[in-house]
């Protein structure tokens, strides 16, 4: 997902879905608040994060400097991994 205005309505309904347990994502190569709209839906159990074609480790490392800030973002990641 991307960071494009496109993608907002998306993120919004994602934060708001019931039944929604398990999100798997690819690491943005860039910060953005998409996954931060997301990790607001109180029925969100975890998140797995994945790269693809790059090296994990530093893509995962960066995004998660940007994540700490966030508590529920973090703590979400964690249980996905």
């Amino acid at each position: 997902m991307g960071s494009s205005p496109a993608t907002t309505p998306l993120a919004h309904a994602l934060s708001n879905a019931p039944k929604l347990r398990v999100l798997k994502a690819q690491v943005p190569a860039i910060w953005n608040d998409l996954l931060l709209t997301i990790s607001q839906n109180s029925a969100l159990q975890h998140i797995t994060l994945y790269v693809e074609g790059a090296e994990g480790v530093m893509h995962t490392s960066l995004y998660m400097m940007g994540a700490k800030k966030h508590a529920r973002l973090s703590e979400l990641i964690k249980a996905g991994t």
